[in-house]
This record gives structure tokens, C-alpha cells and sequence, in this order.
């Protein structure tokens, strides 16, 4: 159990400063684009960033420790090492769903949904948006929503239905139905920064909320339970990365 613990505990430093990166840089994104406004009044900017960022340590450190133990439990821990075939996989897998996104959102969702148009026609592209998008989305949200959750639904969902099989005899399905809940609760998370986002939720928002975060949510779910977190981890932050360069190159150079 020590060793365990120990190895809790050298995860939660490896992932220490992306989690400062990842609340410095949404600090800054919320600033420069009016979503902290409300909240601004009561504080200076500066107070603002560091409250986001020390809120975004609490949330990573605490998930990821108490998440390592979850996922040590069900055998969802990997080696944390990178080898180039993985890699690879992981760096596809996150472009096709980049590719993917921006063809849905753009050409389709963009089309049938006046907001969505609106969006890209003022697309609020920065530095610190992208840098977000990397560390928060990239690692901060897998920590939260594989590592932690994913882990703990396939921990309830084997000890309640299947436990009669050992930690290494746990069935697939298992970690498929655990997949498919942590991907729901990924893509219904998303739903309160639509609202904000596009003043409503109707049933075509809501499906392409649901559509475009929950199919890519078990994408990394997947990565996650066959080669480890940090490849779920490398697909995020390469689907931010491909879809953002479409938009950059359609929006600000093609249009």
C-alpha cells in the first residue's frame, strides 16, 4: 500500500506543472473574453488568475491522487512511459476526432444552428485559448473524467455486477460500460458553458453538445484502457490542436 501511495504521489507531481499552466492560462482566456466579468467586480485581475489556478491544482491533485489508487484497483494503471507505436496511435486517433469535429461543427452543426455561426464568425482564437485547451482539456479533464471517473464507475460497476472475477479476470465489458458513463458525464459537463455560450439549450444544441463531446469522450476512454493515460491524455490535446488549426486556417487565412 505504501509503495502505492508513493506512486500516487510522484503522479500528482508530474502532472503539477501542467495543472499550473492549465489554471493560468483559463484565468487569462476567461479575462480576455468577458466570461469572468460578473466575477471581476469583487476582485483584481491578477486575484482572479490565481484563484482559478490554485482551484485548478485542488481539482487535478486531489482527483489524480485518489485516482491513481481507484485506478491501481481495477488495473487501469499503466506504465507511464512512451513508446513511438503508442504514440503514434494516440496522435491519429486525436486528429481524426480534430478533423471530425471541425467538419461536424463548422460545415454542419454551423449551418443549421444560427449560434454556432455566430460563434465562428467572431472565433475568439488566442494564445492562452489554445495553451487552455492543451493543459486543461488535455490533462486536467482526463484526470478528472478517465482517471477518476471512468476508474471509479469500472471499480462500482465490477464490484456490484461482476465480482466474482479477480482484478485481472475483470470482463471488457466492465470498463466499456464504465467508458460509456464517464463519456455521458463528459459530454452533460459541457452543457452549463453551452448555455452561457449560446443563451439556450435547445434539442439541437443539446444533441450536438452531446454528439461532438460524448463521441470523443469514449475515443479517449478507449485510448485510456489500452495503452494508459497519457496517451487518452496526447488524443485530447491533439483534437483541440487539429480542430483549432482548421479554424484558424478557414477562418483568418481561406475567408
Amino acid at each position: 500500500m505504501k509503495n502505492t501511495l508513493k506512486k500516487a504521489l510522484k503522479f500528482i507531481l508530474c502532472i503539477l506543472p501542467f495543472s499550473i499552466v492549465a489554471g493560468i492560462s483559463v484565468g487569462f482566456y476567461e479575462l480576455s473574453t468577458g466570461l469572468a466579468d460578473a466575477i471581476q467586480v469583487e476582485m483584481t485581475p491578477t486575484y482572479f488568475v490565481i484563484m482559478v489556478t490554485i482551484q485548478t491544482l485542488i481539482y487535478a491533485l486531489i482527483f489524480g491522487f485518489i485516482g491513481y489508487l481507484i485506478a491501481d484497483k481495477t488495473g487501469l494503471v499503466r506504465k507511464f512511459n512512451f513508446s513511438k507505436k503508442s504514440v503514434k496511435v494516440a496522435i491519429i486517433w486525436g486528429s481524426a476526432c480534430g478533423v471530425l469535429f471541425f467538419v461536424l461543427d463548422y460545415f454542419i452543426f454551423a449551418k443549421m444552428l444560427p449560434q454556432v455561426a455566430l460563434y465562428y464568425n467572431t472565433y475568439p482564437f488566442s494564445p492562452e485559448y489554445l495553451i487552455s485547451e492543451i493543459t486543461y482539456g488535455g490533462v486536467v479533464e482526463e484526470i478528472l473524467l478517465r482517471w477518476f471517473l471512468m476508474s471509479l464507475f469500472a471499480l462500482i460497476v465490477w464490484k456490484i455486477f461482476a465480482r466474482k472475477y479477480a482484478k485481472a479476470e475483470i470482463p471488457e465489458w466492465v470498463f466499456v460500460v464504465a467508458n460509456v458513463m464517464a463519456a455521458l458525464l463528459f459530454a452533460l459537463g459541457h452543457l452549463p458553458a453551452t448555455l452561457i455560450l449560446f443563451g439556450e439549450l435547445s434539442f439541437l444544441i443539446v444533441f450536438r453538445c452531446m454528439l461532438l463531446n460524448g463521441v470523443f469522450g469514449l475515443v479517449f476512454g478507449w485510448l485510456y484502457r489500452k495503452l494508459g493515460i497519457q496517451y487518452a491524455m496526447i488524443a485530447h490535446a491533439m483534437t483541440h490542436v487539429c480542430c483549432d488549426a482548421l479554424l484558424f486556417i478557414y477562418i483568418y487565412i481561406l475567408s
